[in-house]
């Protein structure tokens, strides 16, 4: 049986967000399985010229046997800053990111049926897309169908709302949200069987629903550095059913109005208690969706209990009312990010 993912990781609220004690291993290597090298030797570089600190090189130090203890605690406190979820550096933009971002805003602007978007979204779209275009730009125009067609605003102030609302649209759905210093991502677990998808009967439910999902997801992606990690999912499935998922035609709904256009990165998606309907499910749906998505599916993961015993503690309103406060802490990250954020 292996470990719950995260849960050694996961920093329990915001003050503890940067507390290198919540660090399960040497960040060193943890950036050597999890991060992007290319990426990450020119965010360190960044760091290193603005602050002064004279980094130290890791080849260099095999090949001269050094052991430099000072150089070795300022590349270890640059590594701390890429790792910390508040600290700016994690809206450092590579020069190729930059690029694309700026090809992608300068076609957006050239067509007359698209609304224009903002640098950040643009930056956004570069990570998930890069040199594709065409992919760039249906994610756009689907995305502005999607917000004129569930009346979603995109801001902070819209979201109080309708995260709240999707919170309790079905009762303890969403058993934990949270920032993996692990992984450098953020994880959302799903209690699969309390998403009565028959729950559904309303456009107003609707909105909701995918609005809030919606949310969700811009919580996940507060700054650039998430949306290169990607983001994880965790979905307990013990007890999920055709009934809880309301059916095919609702399946294709949620999938064609908003799975297969935001543009996120998934780390991994995990799905614990597996039986044979959802085995079944999952190996239906590939085809419809993203390969980027599917090709991160592990099915079958196991646990001692249910992940609802672990997560919703000490009561469920306490989980529920944390996991609301965490989700709004991203999204003032977020919408922070993107007002101040030029490419």
């Amino acid at each position: 049986m292996e470990p719950l993912l995260g849960m050694e990781a996961v920093a329990p609220d915001a003050a503890d967000a940067v507390d290198p004690q919540l660090m399960p291993a040497p960040l060193a290597a943890l950036l050597q399985r999890h991060g992007n090298h290319d990426i990450q030797a020119g965010m360190m570089a960044a760091l290193r010229d603005g602050a002064g600190v004279n980094m130290w090189n890791q080849e260099d130090a095999d090949d001269q046997g050094s052991d430099d203890d000072d150089d070795d605690i300022g590349d270890i406190d640059i590594r701390m800053h890429l790792m910390d979820p508040y600290h700016s550096c994690r809206m450092i933009i590579t020069e190729e990111e930059r690029n694309w971002a700026l090809a992608i805003k300068e076609a957006v602007e050239g067509d007359p049926d698209l609304s224009n978007i903002s640098d950040f979204l643009c930056a956004q779209l570069a990570i998930v897309e890069p040199n594709n275009m065409e992919a760039a730009l249906n994610r756009i125009r689907q995305m502005q169908w999607f917000k004129e067609e569930y009346d979603i605003r995109d801001s902070l102030e819209d979201a109080r709302k309708l995260v709240q609302e999707y919170l309790c649209l079905f009762e303890n759905h969403i058993l934990s949200f949270s920032y993996s210093y692990e992984h450098g991502s953020y994880i959302c677990c799903i209690d699969c069987a309390a998403c009565d998808k028959d729950a559904l009967q309303t456009e107003k439910q609707w909105q909701t629903n995918l609005g809030g999902f919606f949310y969700m997801h811009n919580a996940m992606n507060p700054d650039l550095m998430s949306m290169r990690n990607g983001v994880i999912m965790v979905y307990e499935c013990e007890g999920f059913t055709f009934s809880k998922m309301g059916g095919i035609k609702t399946a294709n709904r949620i999938t064609k109005d908003f799975v297969a256009f935001y543009p996120t990165k998934h780390q991994s998606l995990k799905f614990y208690h597996t039986g044979m309907f959802m085995n079944l499910l999952l190996a239906v749906s590939k085809p419809l969706l993203p390969q980027g998505v599917t090709a991160r599916n592990e099915v079958g993961c196991i646990f001692q209990g249910r992940l609802d015993t672990f997560y919703l503690v000490p009561s469920a309103a306490d989980a529920q009312q944390r996991n609301y406060i965490r989700v709004m802490d991203a999204l003032s990250r977020r919408y922070a990010n993107e007002a101040s954020f030029r490419l």
